[in-house]
């Protein structure tokens, strides 16, 4: 009972009881370079090439306080607009209170990987959550998109923490830009 227990919690709280993967291998496709992207050496690097397997000599400068977290770091790839991909690297500090977030893209010309944020931030949306950054993997209709915004606690849509000022990562030419989001559930605004 209690092992499916703690496996009902696991899976429902989207926690795999698979270790975290030490690097993540992305490949050249739709105009965008490899990327390579690993915790190495007491920091996150990050390297990217035509092809194949890159070097990794980009140090994505994770802060002191958050360098002992870097054994649990959560490295995921994220499709974007169907044809490009983002590394989101998630790194907690020893309190396990606040994560520092890493985006990273492979470049679309030949280049060193592009950096699309690095910053303290939540990527839970918990109204409580620490940081005034939030950092979102949003999907709707079959697409995911990449948001960050600012966060004020005292900014409440419906109970939920709402994001100011966000932007999306656009999949065309991997900028940032401004971007409308929908905080109520497709059901909700059925409802409504």
């Amino acid at each position: 009972m209690m092992r499916l227990l703690l496996a009902t919690l696991l899976l429902s709280a989207g926690v795999s009881a698979q270790p975290a993967p030490r690097s993540l291998q992305v490949p050249a496709r739709s105009g965008q370079q490899a990327l390579t992207v690993e915790v190495r050496g007491g920091s996150l690097w990050a390297g990217s090439c035509a092809g194949g397997s890159c070097a990794t000599s980009l140090d994505l400068g994770v802060p002191e306080k958050f360098r002992q977290g870097l054994g649990e770091a959560k490295l995921e790839v994220i499709e974007i607009g169907g044809r490009r991909s983002v590394v989101k690297a998630v790194v907690p500090d020893q309190t396990r209170e606040l994560t520092w977030v890493t985006l990273v893209a492979g470049p679309l010309k030949p280049g060193a990987p592009m950096v699309l944020f690095a910053g303290e931030a939540d990527t839970t949306g918990a109204p409580t959550a620490p940081g005034k950054s939030l950092v979102q993997v949003i999907e709707e209709g079959g697409e995911r998109f990449v948001v960050v915004g600012q966060r004020d606690r005292e900014v409440h849509l419906c109970g939920r923490p709402s994001v100011l000022g966000p932007r999306v990562v656009d999949p065309a030419d991997l900028s940032w830009k401004p971007a409308k989001v929908q905080r109520l559930r497709r059901e909700e605004r059925t409802g409504a």
